[in-house]
């Protein structure tokens, strides 16, 4: 059995934590040998972005294979609803963040991956 990422890559695992900690709506345990974050996210919008909107509860699912593949985002408040063609869910009912070609616009595979950039 290989070993999850949070116990192999305590730099990762720790930066990942600090990171974490910056948002006192979420909070980080392991289920299924998966990490995951839960919790609130605000969401803003308005002129420039600074209009607190509502907040979205939401669950991030860490790969096994941390930081080299990206976390799935899921909006568990039921808030987006699954009929709509327009919500850009996955099919694993996972939350389209960009399109896949612009992940690496976003996030190049060279560069440290950072949770803190990814969030906001």
């Amino acid at each position: 059995m290989t070993l999850s990422w949070w116990i192999t890559k305590k730099e990762v695992y720790s930066k990942t934590l600090r990171d974490i900690n910056e948002y006192p709506g979420l909070r980080y345990y392991i289920e299924n040998n998966r990490f995951v974050v839960s919790g609130a996210w605000p969401v803003y919008g308005g002129v420039k972005g600074k209009t607190h909107i509502e907040d979205f509860l939401i669950k991030i699912v860490f790969p096994d294979d941390y930081p080299d593949n990206l976390p799935k985002v899921y909006e568990i408040g039921n808030k987006i609803k699954l009929k709509n063609p327009d919500t850009h869910l996955y099919t694993d009912e996972s939350a389209c963040l960009f399109y896949r070609t612009e992940r690496y616009l976003h996030f190049p595979k060279d560069k440290n991956f950072q949770l803190k950039e990814f969030l906001e």
